[in-house]
């Protein structure tokens, strides 16, 4: 007959073993930057341990009694040398392989967790829609049998609808638009070759070994993409430079604990003066946004002796530049995927990743479809998997909080508040979540006319311009809606920089300075023609 531990072997055994791999995986999660990766980490390590120990102990009750045979204290020491080495090793697996590309060490190749994502034979099609209303329709049905990324849709001023689609749809989609008999073109056959161009203008191998602390101002080239520890040095650097000035504000801090860091430009004055905010990088592929943001704090800085426009501006207002809203999403871009679009935060609609999406779609909100004006209504997605997803309720993100508190911080101070985005080449006014004209329009729409008109004399480039919802394309949960309607500030307005889709978001470098100079010079246009009175 067997023994009350043999009989009770099973319960003892699954209770222990479930207790202790709980323990582990909340351990990993918590110490691992509670981020998307250690939870999958954790998980994995807690299943590995709970089948692992369960046999052991399960062994070990039942033998419990023949093991009261022999020393006692040295079966339990060598039971529990037994199962620590197991914990040993799975413990030293994991900061090999997992933590160092948390926190981008770098110690060896990871092919899971620090692996660009490839773009070989990834389409890029440019469709001419024509204003035909039937084709939203129609791409409606094929998105639902086809992962579209849509780059571009079409507007007034603009009737191609542009997509990528990886090699196992192209015959699909071919068929499809044949099908339809819509012009269109493939841009290109192969995305990859635009990344490793870009890769390589940029020497981005070798930044992604740069080190934070070893910053030189003469290697910090306004001409080339940066990452995010490379601007967060910048910004030190210039409150290093200019500590009557320049001062390094944290707005906030991310699901995986990156800081959201910006600049206050101006000089010391005894009155609140009026403020600017400009941020750029909510949405992390569009790398021109956080490099013109940058180059508006060099001018500001660099510049304000040399240039006496230069000098009032930062006599008369304090500017709040944010280069990058959302750092979780512009680090992914550079060491995985190039092309990700929202945040890495984990939504409680997806309490853990699917094995057949371990490491991508699924996770993520987009924080400019998250602040609480229209949520959840036009370009907004309530499934995880979407490249819209609203987030599981208004202002649920981290980075749409930080816009926020940070604006209702400045309160009535506040005078103007302009975000950068890319691509297409536009100037926008509110609103975005409909086509009906705000209080303001025609005043905004004739700062616009001068802005676009002041930016075609730099270099020749035309900016179109007009409200949002009929300029780009209607969506909701928008920032700029948000400080326009909900916070009351008048000058709210939305850029979309180069190009109009000849590279997308894949823009080579040599687009950056021009881009930045245009944009820059918009900015000083629209700065001078506002109403400071009101």
């Amino acid at each position: 007959m067997a023994s009350k531990w043999t009989q009770m072997a099973p319960i003892l055994s699954t209770f222990i073993s479930f207790s202790l791999s709980l323990s582990l995986f909340f351990f990993f999660f918590f110490i691992s930057s509670h981020n998307s990766y250690s939870f999958n980490t954790g998980l994995f390590v807690a299943l590995y341990t709970t089948v692992t120990f369960k046999i052991e102990f399960h062994q070990f009750f039942v033998n419990i009694d023949h093991h009261l045979l022999l020393t006692f204290n040295l079966l339990i020491v060598s039971k529990l040398k037994l199962m620590l080495n197991k914990m040993l090793c799975l413990t030293l697996v994991y900061y090999l392989t997992v933590l160092p590309f948390i926190f981008q060490l770098n110690l060896i190749n990871c092919d899971i967790y620090n692996q660009h994502k490839s773009f070989v034979n990834h389409r890029l099609y440019s469709v001419d829609v024509k204003g035909d209303n039937t084709v939203s329709s129609l791409f409606n049905d094929l998105r639902e049998t086809v992962d579209l990324d849509i780059w571009s849709e079409p507007s007034p001023f603009n009737s191609k609808l542009t997509f990528r689609v990886d090699p196992r749809y192209h015959r699909r989609v071919d068929s499809f638009l044949n099908s339809t008999n819509l012009k269109y073109h493939v841009v290109t056959n192969d995305l990859q070759k635009w990344i490793e161009r870009e890769r390589l203008e940029n020497n981005m191998d070798l930044k992604n070994a740069y080190s934070p602390g070893r910053f030189h101002s003469a290697e910090f080239r306004l001409d080339y993409y940066h990452t995010y520890e490379e601007i967060n040095d910048y910004m030190s650097y210039l409150q290093t430079k200019y500590p009557d000035m320049v001062e390094v504000i944290n707005f906030g801090e991310t699901y995986e604990f990156h800081k959201i860091n910006g600049l206050k430009i101006g000089k010391k004055s005894n009155d609140t003066k009026p403020a600017i905010w400009i941020d750029a990088g909510i949405h992390a592929r569009e790398w021109i946004a956080p490099a013109t943001a940058v180059y508006m704090m060099y001018k500001l800085t660099e510049k304000h002796e040399a240039e006496p426009i230069i000098g009032q501006l930062v006599e008369k207002f304090d500017w709040y530049i944010i280069p990058i809203v959302n750092p979780d999403g512009y680090m992914y871009t550079w060491w995985s995927n190039r092309l990700w679009r929202k945040n890495r935060a984990l939504p409680k609609a997806v309490p853990i990743r699917y094995p057949w999406n371990l490491f991508e779609e699924c996770i993520g909100t987009d924080p400019n479809r998250n602040f609480d004006i229209d949520f959840g209504g036009y370009s907004t997605s309530p499934n995880p998997c979407s490249e819209m997803f609203k987030g599981d309720k208004a202002f649920s993100e981290k980075e749409s909080q930080a816009v926020r508190d940070g604006v209702q911080k400045l309160g009535k101070s506040l005078k103007v508040f302009l975000t950068l985005h890319s691509y297409s080449q536009l100037w926008m006014i509110p609103h975005a979540f409909t086509t009906q004209h705000s209080p303001h329009h025609e005043e905004l729409y004739e700062i616009l006319k001068n802005v676009s008109a002041s930016v075609k004399q730099v270099h020749g480039e035309t900016y179109r311009f007009g409200p949002m919802a009929t300029t780009i394309y209607p969506c909701s949960g928008s920032s700029p809606d948000w400080v326009y309607s909900r916070v009351g500030i008048k000058y709210s307005f939305i850029v979309e920089l180069r190009d109009k889709g000849e590279h997308g978001f894949i823009l080579p470098r040599d687009y950056i300075l021009p881009t930045a100079e245009e944009t820059w010079e918009g900015v000083k246009t629209l700065v001078d023609l506002i109403k400071l009175d009101e």
